[in-house]
């Protein structure tokens, strides 16, 4: 928000509107008792590489968890957030983790992983998530 209201003022943008941060507007539900919130997110880190990340926490909102993989190609980025479910999955099973709620902002992939209908690039990545599960 910062470098944006530097922007804004160096292109003589009027910046007096009503000022709210990032954080103020995020609503951030705990999972219910019992379960863990895994949220994930993937992007585009440069020109040719696609950046996964992954943040686990309880109930009591403590963090669990939080890590981030870097692939060295730049993905669609439907893909790239199929691949960082599939990723985020493995490293919680890896770690014995279960009963997990996954959030996520892809709305296809969010589709695909619930009515298990997708596009036929996620096919095989929504099969490895399964198999997983």
């Amino acid at each position: 928000m910062q470098d944006y209201q530097e922007w804004e003022e160096a292109q003589g943008i009027s910046t007096e509107r009503n000022q709210t941060s990032i954080e103020d507007n995020v609503k951030w539900e705990p999972p219910p008792a019992g379960k863990l919130n895994v949220s994930i997110d993937a992007g585009w880190t440069g020109d040719y590489s696609t950046g996964f990340s992954m943040v686990a926490r309880g109930h009591d909102k403590a963090f669990m968890v939080a890590t981030t993989s870097l692939e060295p190609t730049r993905l669609d980025p439907t893909v790239a957030e199929a691949l960082a479910l599939r990723w985020a999955l493995a490293l919680v099973v890896e770690m014995g983790m279960d009963n997990i709620v996954f959030e996520a902002d892809s709305l296809v992939v969010v589709n695909a992983k619930t009515k298990r209908t997708c596009r036929p690039d996620l096919a095989h990545i929504l099969h490895d998530y399964y198999h997983l599960v």
